[in-house]
């Protein structure tokens, strides 16, 4: 059993409850520089000038083909087939 613990020693090997206990240890270091990175790129993206601009331009027209002659109009007994009616046409 000793020659294995200096074996892992010589060779700088750790195990998981080792290493889990290391960054508990520091945490809250860890905590810190995760902190202040995020606040520091969220303040030079806040402070930079848009990048990006867009436009855009909506061209209205008369209608190529005339539109002629009008809809026919439905008698009622046509309207009311047609909205108790539940196929697709």
């Amino acid at each position: 059993m000793m020659e294995t613990h200096h074996n892992e020693e010589m060779y700088g090997e750790m195990d998981l409850g080792e290493i889990l206990r290391e960054l508990y240890r520091w945490k809250w270091l860890i905590f810190g520089i995760t902190l202040l990175v995020g606040l520091t790129a969220a303040a030079i993206t806040l402070m930079k000038p848009n990048a990006h601009e867009s436009s855009a331009a909506l061209i209205i027209r008369e209608p190529e083909l005339p539109i002629t002659g009008e809809a026919p109009t439905l008698s009622i007994e046509t309207l009311q087939t047609l909205t108790d009616s539940t196929e697709i046409m």
